[in-house]
């Protein structure tokens, strides 16, 4: 009876060590075949502290004296303008209204990460290097390059914003080094016509401020809608 024990332990202790190294075979197949996780896109995206002003008048159109004469007299207003608008379209509020749509969608990016980056400061555009340290080979930058408020006699005022799209898939960056270069860059502009802004009054400003962020919006998804790739 012992005998026929131990045999039956034996061969349920084979049968068990069979069995596990079937159940490790199974696991690395299955790990084998696992999908291998992609990496993920990004897209940087950098606010501009740049914003100016630019009035016109009817005198302006008169040649270069025109010009002149339509310089010195909008000066002051231009100044006002101007620093209303830096203020009002800050890096905040930039990044405000360009979360209040699929940024990514519109500019026909494959599915990203978007960070927000501080504004630019000593960097130049002309570098064909990365802005940032990221090493991902699906790697973008869009770049506000600056918000102009303009005022013409006829037309009214508008929001006018300048951007620029770098596309830095074509190239990987070398191993260890944030260097990858840049491989296609988009430059290009939207404008949208103001109403309200700059608000006449205090009461007006929720107002205004609120059709200039929509107007910085629109301007992003008109300059996405004319990029050609």
């Amino acid at each position: 009876m012992k005998k026929l024990i131990t045999f039956g332990v034996a061969f349920l202790a084979a049968t068990g060590s069979h069995a596990q190294q079937q159940v490790s075979t199974a696991e690395q197949v299955v790990s084998a075949n696992a999908p291998v996780a992609l990496e993920q896109c990004e897209l940087r995206v950098f606010p501009t502290l740049e914003a100016g002003a630019d009035t016109r008048t009817l005198v302006g159109s008169f040649g270069l004296i025109g010009a002149l004469v339509d310089a010195a007299a909008t000066e002051k207003q231009d100044a006002t303008d101007g620093a209303y608008l830096k203020e009002a379209l800050a890096p905040p509020q930039q990044v405000k209204a360009l979360s209040s749509f699929d940024l990514v969608g519109a500019l026909k990016l494959p599915s990203s990460n978007v960070v927000f980056e501080e504004p630019l400061a000593n960097k130049s555009l002309n570098s064909k290097q990365r802005l940032t340290g990221s090493t991902v080979n699906c790697y973008f930058e869009l770049v506000i390059t600056k918000n102009q408020y303009m005022k013409a006699p006829l037309s009214g005022g508008s929001l006018s914003n300048s951007f620029v799209l770098r596309d830095f898939r074509a190239v990987k960056p070398r191993a260890g080094v944030h260097a990858g270069r840049v491989g296609k860059v988009y430059k290009g502009r939207g404008d949208t016509g103001l109403k309200v802004f700059p608000p006449e009054t205090t009461y007006m400003t929720e107002e205004a401020e609120k059709e200039l962020h929509g107007a910085f919006a629109a301007n992003v998804r008109e300059f996405a809608a004319k990029i050609k790739k």
